[in-house]
């Protein structure tokens, strides 16, 4: 791991990462701690206790991710009344989704907008980082 190879080479600056999870850390053995990564917000609480209950395990964000993609892509179908492509696209389109992932909608593109949160590693442990300690300087 890079995060092990750069503690062991006495790196001590601020270090970011792409994609942070709770084997990630375990694997990192202590040093990702302090380490900052941007992504989206953890899943609801409620859908969160249903996976756990159905699966054994709590849910990563991409699993409230796809959910929520079903979801609106269902949704889409139901309001445009049809399973043909440009129709449900139309629809989906500014479509407003507030799921188990957060709220969010697609752009004229296609593609999810949502707002990104950033989290720190403490304790061995992601924890939602304020907003004024996420902003620039």
């Amino acid at each position: 791991l890079a995060s092990r190879e750069l503690s062991r080479l006495g790196y001590k600056s601020m270090r970011m990462a792409s994609h942070i999870d709770a084997q990630r850390i375990d694997d990192a053995a202590g040093t990702l701690e302090g380490t900052i990564s941007f992504a989206y917000a953890a899943p609801d609480a409620d859908f969160a206790r249903v996976y756990r209950d159905r699966f054994g395990a709590m849910p990563e964000i991409e699993a409230a991710i796809s959910y929520d993609t079903l979801m609106a892509y269902a949704e889409a179908v139901r309001a445009a009344g049809s399973l043909d492509a440009l129709p449900v696209r139309k629809k989906l389109l500014g479509m407003p989704v507030a799921g188990a992932s957060g709220s969010f909608k697609f752009d004229s593109s296609g593609c999810a907008i949502r707002p990104a949160v950033a989290w720190v590693v403490k304790s061995g442990k992601l924890e939602r980082l304020p907003q004024d300690e996420a902003a620039p300087r």
